[in-house]
């Protein structure tokens, strides 16, 4: 319970900080069991499954705990354990502090999310991110902007635009190095969750509602009868 709540918490304070309104009108991706792996000799932030990226081949991607998708914080869709996959690659990530600091990527990494034969969730250009860890194991965070919008194919006719923000949060490390001179993290794998949040497009605002409003004139028709 501590943990989830510190996650909660941490996530809210990264998106803050990336000067997103949480409380605007948006369209969030919620995952969980998000594993990744860093390594200070490539200077790469990936997901755990594989560096390679946007390869199309899911063995190249994380396969997710869970995925949901959430409009205007309503449950809009929730996918089961294996079905959504993450495709994480942040290059230029040099030199984070062992004890404890910031440091920024180079642009042009990538968050993606597909499925399990390959199809596209959602695919994402990154900006450069922002990658802070706490010192003594506690947490890592990272968190950015999306530079494009590569490919969607969100449920319920939602359409994602910009802007939009990455964020993930890890505060269970399954391995940990620091390098030879203790000054930096050398290597590490972490799970964690992860969210994404989009302006939805006014077009796609009104397919949802009009879905919403024919399933409420169903509804109404089968009351009566």
């Amino acid at each position: 319970m501590r943990r989830t709540a510190l996650l909660s918490w941490l996530l809210t304070t990264v998106i803050g900080l990336m000067g997103v309104d949480a409380s605007a009108e948006l369209i969030q991706l919620q995952l969980t069991g998000l594993n990744i792996s860093y390594s200070k000799t490539t200077g790469l932030l990936v997901d755990s499954a594989s560096a390679n990226y946007r390869t199309a081949n899911p063995a190249d991607a994380d396969p997710l705990v869970g995925a949901a998708v959430v409009y205007n914080g309503v449950l809009n869709t929730q996918y089961s354990a294996d079905v959504v996959l993450a495709d994480l690659y942040v290059p230029g990530v040099n030199n984070i502090p062992a004890a404890g600091g910031a440091v920024t990527s180079t642009g042009g990494g990538v968050m993606d999310l597909l499925f399990a034969d390959g199809s596209t969730l959602l695919k994402l250009t990154l900006d450069e991110v922002r990658v802070f860890y706490s010192g003594n194991q506690l947490f890592i965070a990272a968190g950015g902007n999306a530079t494009s919008i590569d490919g969607q194919n969100l449920p319920s006719g939602l359409v994602m635009q910009f802007p939009v923000s990455v964020a993930i949060i890890s505060t269970t490390f399954t391995s940990f190095a620091l390098d030879a001179s203790n000054q930096y993290v050398d290597s590490f794998d972490a799970i964690g969750v992860g969210d994404i949040r989009g302006v939805p497009e006014p077009a796609s605002i009104f397919a949802l509602l009009s879905a919403l409003a024919a399933g409420v004139a169903v509804c109404a028709v089968r009351r009566c009868r």
